[in-house]
């Protein structure tokens, strides 16, 4: 599934792994740290759980990429959810083209 997945943040790459019983031992869905570079998401969540989870954690390297080493979970949680909706629901594959320039 995401495994192994690799996301590339302000020029630093941040590896996912899922790791069982995350939220029964830490209370945590999901996790990321910055010195090592590795978003930890619980193993046992639903699929869209997954996503949003993701986005959330990516969030917050965005965040930490742009300096901003304190940050407020409840933004946190605002932006992460409406950005997992604007990906999930948009194709964004346009950005990616490089065949001639745009019109």
């Amino acid at each position: 599934m995401i495994d192994g997945k690799v996301f590339r943040v302000g020029g630093v790459d941040y590896s996912v792994e899922t790791v069982p019983e995350l939220n029964r031992l830490y209370n945590l869905w999901g996790q990321v740290t910055y010195q090592d570079t590795n978003i930890q998401i619980d193993k046992g969540l639903s699929l869209s759980r997954v996503n949003n989870v993701l986005i959330h954690e990516i969030t917050h390297a965005i965040f930490h990429e742009a300096g901003f080493m304190e940050q407020d979970e409840e933004m946190i949680n605002r932006v992460a959810s409406v950005l997992t909706q604007v990906l999930r629901d948009n194709d964004f594959g346009f950005i990616r083209e490089t065949e001639g320039p745009i019109e």
